[in-house]
């Protein structure tokens, strides 16, 4: 008879959580993990305050991707992230920064890349494809101004799109046929037909 057993892809995938969460703990801000039941976000970074460690309330949504294998088409220098559309979409659509970190537990190698900049060319965002540089994407205690950088301030409020609705545009402009042999332009102090 065979035991109970915990698939390999959930302890890795674990694991690269908790190695987020060692990091954000390092640079001095609080890490939420999201519950038992998400959509495509792992858990918040809440920014504190460096001087004081007072928590600010200004956050970056993180979606974490943890491997125990090479990176795709990895390099000494790089490796590249295909993401699924539909994950791209739910990334950008809402109004809080989203990062997306990728990571090797086993080594404690993460790297990061802010979703909305990063995606910002639809070109960009129809290949679905991040070139994470390893030299300057890591994901450490240096990242720490960039994160704060990114941050959803306080008083940029939270917008809601419209909801979509046709309408109909009725034009008043005139087509013209033909150009009169001269055109006279003058400058009046009248700003009123009367």
């Amino acid at each position: 008879m065979r035991g109970k057993s915990i698939p390999r892809s959930f302890a890795i995938g674990q694991q690269g959580i908790n190695l987020i969460e060692a990091v954000v703990l390092k640079m001095g801000f609080l890490w939420h993990p999201s519950g038992p039941v998400e959509a495509g976000i792992d858990g918040t970074i809440e920014i504190c305050d460096p001087q004081t460690g007072a928590a600010l309330n200004s956050i970056v949504q993180v979606q974490s991707k943890a491997t125990s294998v090479s990176f795709p088409n990895e390099t000494d220098t790089s490796f590249e992230w295909v993401c699924e559309s539909k994950d791209i979409d739910y990334w950008l659509n809402g109004n809080a920064p989203v990062i997306l970190i990728v990571s090797r537990p086993a080594t404690g190698e993460a790297y990061w890349v802010p979703i909305k900049q990063y995606f910002a060319k639809p070109e960009t965002r129809s290949s679905r494809k991040i070139v994470f540089d390893k030299r300057t994407s890591k994901f450490n205690e240096n990242s720490k101004l960039a994160l704060i950088d990114l941050a959803l301030p306080k008083d940029s409020g939270i917008y809601f799109s419209p909801l979509l609705r046709s309408e109909k545009l009725v034009s008043n402009l005139l087509a013209v046929r033909y150009f009169p042999e001269r055109l006279y332009v003058a400058e009046t102090d009248f700003r009123k037909r009367g």
